[in-house]
């Protein structure tokens, strides 16, 4: 870079439209409602993916118009680092995806996350607003269809799953982080040892889809198997 576009560059830097920092604030304000949802649900993608993934999209925008305003692109088409952006979600969104003991899981989250891009790209095209507006719907949408799901459903119905797992001190710290993160304790199930091998029965919901992870995750936990059910 030579010190003429360095130059240049700081004078743009003392130029900047006061609606940049706008609506760089509403994407972050946008992306984290959806992460604070996911948060609380405890997911992956929590509130630094999606603000970031908001943030990211919008400044894809905001990059588009500084092509066109800025270099002296006038003929340049916007809506081509839109659509890159729309296809980078989608690798993002497959990458959220997992198949674990023959279940689909992270649909949700992946679909979310491209939401969460096309608020991002709708606010760096100039409507910080309507942004914000999806946001609320969507996130509102999200918490009254899993009440929904829950009241067709119905109660939750429990059963039982043996697993088995070496008696060593990582495995049980994993064990009780996962216990606790679904509000279950672990001294509360029944522990049988065989050696260096343990066996314990976990009770769980097998009804809703929320509670069905836990069994999802609880066999991703390395050296944990699945011994009956």
């Amino acid at each position: 870079m030579s010190i003429t576009n360095l130059q240049q560059e700081l004078d743009f830097l003392r130029t900047i439209p006061i609606h940049w920092f706008i609506k760089i604030g509403a994407s972050v304000l946008c992306g984290a409602i959806f992460g604070v949802e996911r948060e609380l649900k405890r997911k992956a993608a929590g509130l630094r993916t999606n603000v970031l993934i908001c943030m990211g999209a919008t400044l894809y925008m905001l990059l588009s118009d500084l092509i066109m305003s800025q270099l002296g692109h006038a003929n340049a088409d916007p809506t081509r680092i839109a659509g890159q952006v729309v296809v980078g979600m989608g690798f993002i969104g497959g990458g959220a995806i997992i198949q674990s003991r023959g279940r689909i899981m992270g649909l949700t989250t992946a679909a979310m996350m491209w939401v969460v891009a096309a608020i991002g790209l709708v606010i760096g095209a100039g409507f910080p607003l309507l942004g914000l507006i999806v946001t609320v719907f969507s996130v509102l949408m999200m918490v009254l269809v899993g009440k929904l799901e829950y009241s067709m459903m119905g109660k939750c119905r429990f059963t039982a799953t043996h697993i088995s797992f070496r008696d060593e001190p990582k495995t049980w710290e994993a064990l009780r982080e996962l216990f606790e993160a679904n509000n279950k304790k672990i001294e509360a199930s029944p522990v049988r040892k065989e050696g260096e091998i343990c066996f314990m029965e976990v009770t769980h919901c097998n009804i809703h889809p929320e509670h069905k992870e836990f069994l999802v995750d609880l066999l991703n936990i390395p050296d944990v198997r699945h011994a009956s059910h």
